[in-house]
Order: C-alpha cells, then structure tokens, then sequence
C-alpha cells in the first residue's frame, strides 16, 4: 500500500502490523492499498438469507445483545431503515422503521438453524427468507430488467445501544437514520467493537495488503 508521505510498504501481520490493524477495521486515510493477497476458506452449504424484523426499542436491542452472544460461525449485518418496496415486504410495512438483517451461518446446517432461531424468535418477522443454501446463492445474480444504479449513504457504528438511542431510533419524528451493526463470522469476516476501539480478530480473508 501507499501511505499518506508516499512510501509504499508491504502490511500485513508481521510488517506494520499496527497499520494492518488500522486499515482492516481501525478507520480510513491510512493509505491507499494497490495489491491485496487474501487467504480463502471453502464453504459448501450454509444457513442464511434476509430477515426483517420490526424496529422496536427492544428488537434492536435484543438483536445486538443476541449477535454478541452468537457463535463464532455466525455473521450478521443489521439495518435500522425503512422498508423498501419490495414483493416480499407486505405493502403495510413498506416504508415503516425496521431491521433488516443478513444472517450467514458457515457450518453445519443444524447448527445454523439453533443458531438464527434466537433472532427469529425476537417478533413475528415480517420477511424470512433465511434457509439452507449454497454459499454463492448469498449473493443472487442480476435477472431480467434488474440494473444497479448508484447511491451514497451515510452510517454510523456504535459500541452499544443505551435506552435514550433506542427511544430515539424507533418513536423520532425527524426521518430514520440508517444505523448499522455489523458482526460477522467465519464465512465473510469477524471483528467486534469494544469500548474505545474496534478489533478484528481472525478473518476469511487474513492476508496482507
């Protein structure tokens, strides 16, 4: 990579190892990366799709308090957002504050299913489309008229969700914003955000930059 006084280093967990740390989770402007190198993992079937909940105080709470305590296999990716009109969002809910969540449990398919039980479990889901799967099928090919567009979006991470946010994100009169929470496990990566900092600890893709 490119550092910000133009050197081009080699970072990865034994050269530079603090700014390896730094550009797989600590921020951005560290540099500019021209060459990654990433270790894989083969992942066969896997448990996970798409899940919305409704965006209640203690849904979002309960959602993130159930991603800690998720095992290691699971990765999750939570939004706070309106309900987009999608065929599979009942048309009551569409444009309503909800969670919309991305569950991938990389391991046996039992397992998965104990382990995204606790999130469905949280309310009645307004879409469940989590199941069994092949990996590749996570991320579906375009189809028919469908053509990605393009678009900016602002999130923000947090360490914890103390009552005051929680009252806030779910009954604020002002528009929603979109908050994300995001803990990922062994099939894409993991990291967990403390305190004072955030970490990562080991990844699918270790490698160096």
């Amino acid at each position: 990579m490119v550092t910000a006084d133009g050197r081009l280093l080699h970072v990865d967990a034994e050269s530079h190892p603090d700014l390896f740390w730094a550009i797989r989770g600590g921020g951005g402007n560290f540099g500019v990366a021209t060459r990654f190198r990433f270790r894989l993992h083969e992942v066969d079937t896997i448990v996970g799709g798409m899940l919305i909940l409704p965006a209640t105080a203690d849904v979002i709470h309960s959602f993130v308090a159930e991603a800690e305590a998720a095992p290691e296999e699971l990765s999750t990716i939570a939004n706070v957002m309106p309900a987009p009109p999608m065929p599979f969002v009942p048309e009551e809910h569409q444009g309503k504050l909800v969670v919309l969540a991305m569950l991938v449990y990389a391991g046996d398919v039992e397992a998965g299913e104990r382990a995204v039980a606790p999130f469905r479990a949280l309310a009645a889901p307004i879409a469940d489309m989590v199941k069994p799967m092949r990996y590749p099928e996570i991320y579906p090919t375009d189809e028919g008229e469908y053509h990605p567009t393009g678009r900016c979006g602002r999130c923000s991470s947090t360490p914890s969700i103390a009552p005051r946010r929680r009252r806030s994100s779910s009954t604020s009169k002002h528009r929603p914003r979109r908050w994300r929470s995001r803990r990922s496990g062994s099939s894409v990566a993991r990291w967990r955000v403390c305190p004072t900092r955030r970490r990562r600890s080991r990844t699918a893709g270790e490698g160096s930059w």
